[in-house]
């Protein structure tokens, strides 16, 4: 995760888009951990 961070920083429009994209990806997976 450290690696998501430092690219946040630097590059933070396409980190939010690439980070929102992640999320997005793996949120069916959070949700089903979740329950």
């Amino acid at each position: 995760m450290r690696f998501l961070m430092k690219w946040r920083f630097t590059e933070t429009e396409t980190g939010i888009t690439l980070v929102t994209g992640f999320y997005t990806a793996i949120s069916p997976v959070l949700v089903e951990m979740a329950r």
